[in-house]
This record gives structure tokens, sequence and C-alpha cells, in this order.
């Protein structure tokens, strides 16, 4: 199809508009012809609109262009920065691969090639460029009051890790998909070349680099020392012929990919390395991967902001493992706040998936709901009732009101999809400690081989009581620094007073060991 028989529909970056663009469009419209549209989307780092909603205006936009001409002209998609995120987002939105009840339409039949210039594929790097790094604590800070868009297209966040997904598993499907052209700057502090791992790794899919241009200029032909070559980038990624099934890397299937979590006060260092060797051992073609989180204590495993930042980091992981091998089968080993990780992000990504996952010393509540998947899954709880790290601080923080922590760890789940558990002893790590629980595990990822049942016996009456006490303890605790102070105060008792000193100095040594 000739030039002039093509849609050109391009969304700008944060900030960007048809006017900032209008240089480089004026070009490229003299030089190649067809008809040029701006998708403005009118946001900026303050924007109270979430990716989704913008993306579904542009879907809708964008069926009305289509409409507009037939349905007969060839639709070529360009997105600068987040607005190869949003691009890509309608595109899977009209296909009716994302988001559950959207209008679904026929364009993107016509689209024939993305042009992603600078796209924050894998989302914002908080520790990538200056502006990132100061403009995260923002996003944080802002989005209890309504302004979210930056903080939904964090790295690894639930929005952007659920369309990764959705879009590199809906492009494997495609008979004949559309050419990824992904275009950056060689001076880009924002998108390293790392972060387009998807479509770089896509059959159709081709690398273009720009000498010299950063991220914000990468449309503003004023934006390095040569023009000229620069427009010659561009201009070839949106009107130039490429060979398919040439351009791009070939993917490298693998059978299984297992993911082995650490917990608390741990490394990958320990058991996972272990058992990562008994695997590999047992599967040299597996692939393992032990990602590590670093040391993480429990007292900010207490607190639930420290507690749930990782999240995004293991959401990350998931889907630059799965853009790595994406026809691979996926298992999960986890410990303790591991096993909390992958829990918490199986209930908000609805494209992760694990085929058989174990956990020890898990931190879950009894009554966790496991999300349905469209295949099912095998889950093994090996569980300790000396277990008192589980027992007692994790029913301490459960009785403080945190829903998303419990006692799985000591006292089991009440419903486990398809799977079973397992009474373990000797404490919070049993799972793994010896050469026999590792081998133990190692069967039940490979083979699906079910952990042996531990002898029947009755949880001690002392541990039970302790960790029912403890669902009281972080309130008593409370009352006796708060209210026990200003009673006696009140009540002119200086007994009162110094119970409650006493009991600062207590919590205060404990936070030191919980350090």
């Amino acid at each position: 199809m000739l030039p002039s028989d093509k849609i050109y529909a391009y969304v700008p970056g944060l900030g960007g508009s048809e006017k900032s663009w209008k240089p480089l469009v004026d070009k490229l419209r003299a030089d190649i012809g067809g008809q040029w549209v701006a998708l403005e989307h009118h946001c900026g780092a303050f924007s109270r609109r979430s990716p989704m909603a913008v993306a579904r205006s542009l879907s809708a936009r964008l069926d009305s262009i289509d409409r507009q001409s037939g349905g007969e002209k060839e639709l070529v998609l360009i997105g600068h920065s987040i607005g190869g995120l949003l691009i890509r987002t309608a595109y899977l939105i009209a296909a009716g691969k994302f988001g559950e009840g959207e209008a679904v339409y026929d364009w993107p039949r016509r689209v024939s090639r993305f042009v992603l210039m600078a796209s924050m594929d894998r989302g914002v790097n908080p520790e990538g460029s200056m502006r990132a790094k100061l403009g995260t604590p923002f996003a944080r800070f802002l989005r209890p009051v309504g302004i979210r868009l930056i903080y939904d297209i964090l790295k690894g966040s639930t929005f952007v890790t659920n369309l990764r997904i959705a879009w590199m598993r809906y492009y494997r499907t495609l008979p004949n998909p559309p050419m990824v052209v992904q275009v950056r700057g060689t001076k880009d502090d924002e998108v390293a070349r790392n972060d387009t791992i998807d479509p770089d790794l896509f059959p159709h899919a081709v690398p273009i680099d720009v000498p010299e241009a950063n991220h914000v200029k990468l449309h503003d032909l004023t934006g390095t020392p040569d023009p000229e070559t620069h427009y010659e980038c561009i201009r070839h990624a949106i009107a130039d012929d490429f060979p398919r099934h040439a351009a791009g890397a070939q993917i490298a299937e693998k059978s299984r990919v297992i993911f082995l979590l650490h917990g608390i006060r741990a490394s990958k260092l320990g058991w996972p390395t272990q058992l990562k060797n008994e695997i590999l051992r047992r599967d040299p073609s597996a692939i393992v991967e032990l990602p590590d989180y670093g040391y993480f204590s429990a007292l900010r495993f207490a607190i639930p902001y420290f507690h749930r930042k990782p999240l995004r980091w293991f959401q990350d992981e998931y889907s630059q493992a799965l853009a790595r091998h994406p026809g691979a089968e996926f298992y999960f080993v986890g410990h303790s706040n591991g096993t909390y990780l992958m829990a918490q992000s199986l209930r908000e990504i609805g494209g992760m998936i694990f085929n058989r996952i174990f956990l020890g010393g898990c931190v879950l509540s009894p009554a966790y709901v496991w999300p349905s998947r469209p295949q099912p899954y095998v889950v093994h709880n090996a569980y300790a009732y000396t277990d008192k790290v589980v027992g007692i601080l994790c029913s301490a923080l459960a009785g403080l009101g945190r829903k998303d922590v419990g006692t799985a760890g000591f006292e089991s789940f009440r419903e486990i999809p398809d799977g079973d558990q397992n009474l373990v002893d000797r404490g919070h790590g049993a799972a793994f400690d010896s050469p026999a629980d590792l081998e133990t595990v190692a069967d039940f990822i490979l083979t699906g081989a079910r952990p042996p049942a531990g002898a029947p016996q009755d949880m001690p009456s002392g541990i039970r009581r302790l960790s029912r006490f403890s669902t009281i303890l972080g309130w008593l605790v409370l009352a006796i620094l708060v209210v026990l102070p200003i009673w006696g105060a009140c009540q002119g008792h200086l007994l009162a007073t110094v119970i409650a000193d006493l009991t600062l100095i207590a919590l205060i040594v404990t936070i030191l060991i919980l350090l």
C-alpha cells in the first residue's frame, strides 16, 4: 500500500502536543504523504486521569478515524514516551484483550506498524533519570488525592505489568502481527535498552538508535547537532520497509522458568542457591530465577508502606522473565515474605500464571482467596506449629488490622486450589532446612510429586494460646503507651507513668531486635 493510502496517528508524551510535533509532521507529510492525525491526551505530570481512561478515549478516537476512512486505510501508530504505553493499551482494548467490558472495535485489524519512540514499555524507572528520581516520591504522595497517572505507570505497577503481559501474549497469537519499530536516542537517560526487551524480542521488531538524541526531544529535530540524520532515522522507522522474520532477536524457548524467592532477614545465598543447584542437577535445561530484594528486616515487614514496596519490583521481575521466555511454563517456590510478594501479585496481575507453587513459612491469611486462572494450578503449603515468627508476629499484625498477612504458615489455609498442605517441624524455615527437604521441594516442582504428609499431631496448647494472645498484644501495647500515662497524669498516679516508660523501653528493645 502506498504511503498516501495510510493513516499516521501519533500520541505525544507527557506535556507534548500537536504544536510541538508540527515541524516533524510537516516534513514527513511533505516527504511521504499520507493522513496525519494527532491523538492528544492533554495529560501532564499531575493528571488525575488513569492511563486506562486515556487509552479508552484514544481507542474510540481511532475508531472514528477508521470509520471516516471507510475502513480501507492502513494504520501506522506512533507513540512517544508514555504515548507508547497508551497507544499499545488502546490497541489491546480495541482488540478485546485488555480490560473487562471495554468497547471492541475493528480498527486493530488495519494496524500495520507500531513506531515506539522512547516508549516506556517497562514503565517509569524510579531510579532512572533525575527527573524520575525527584518525581516518584511526589507521585506516591499525591496518589491518595486522585493524582494517579504517574504512579500508575511506574515500573512494575499493576497497570504496566498487566499491559506488558497482555501485549506479549496477544502478539504471539497473531498470524501476521504488526511490525514493531523501537526508536531510542543514544542519550536517553530514562529508557534503557533493557527496558524495551518485550518488543525487541519479537520476530518482527526493529531497533533504531538516533545519535545524540535524548528522551524528551526525540521528536524535536532541533534536539541534536545533526537534524538531517535525526530526521532520516525517524523517517526510516515510520516509512521504510523491513524484511519480516529477519529483524529482531529470535526467542530461545525453554520448557520452564522457576522462581525461588527468599523471606525476611535472608537473601538468595541461602536455601535458594542450594535448591537451584538441586533443580539444575535434575533438569539442566530449566531457567532458575533467584530474584533478590535485599535484606528485609522484621520491622520493615511490620510497616505496611515498606512491606508492600517490593511488590512492583517482583511484578517487574516476572514480566521481564516472561519477555525473555514467553513460551515457558512458570513455577514458584517462596519462603516467608516471598510468599506474600507472590500471592499479592497473583491477585493483582491477571496474566501472572504459575503451574505449581510451593510455600514454606507462609505469611498469608488462612482465609486468603486464591484467584482463578484459565488453567488450574497446584499449591502446596508446608506449615509448622512451631513457627513462632508466623504464629506470633503475623498474628499480632493481623490483630492490628492487617488483612493481607496472617498465620497460614502456622495453622494452614482454610482452602487451597488443587493442592494440599503438610505439617512440618523445626520452625519458620522447616521446609528448606536440610538436603532432604530441598529434594522434596524439587520433586514437587519438577514432577508434581506431593510432599509426604507429616505425622498427625495436635498444636501445643502453649503456642496456641500465645498466638491468640498476640492478636490483642499490639492494642495492649498502644493502650499502655498512650492511655495509661494520660490516666496516670489525671489521677496523679506515678506508677502508671513508670509502667508506660518500661513498656516503651521494652518496645524499643524489641524494635532493635527486629531490625
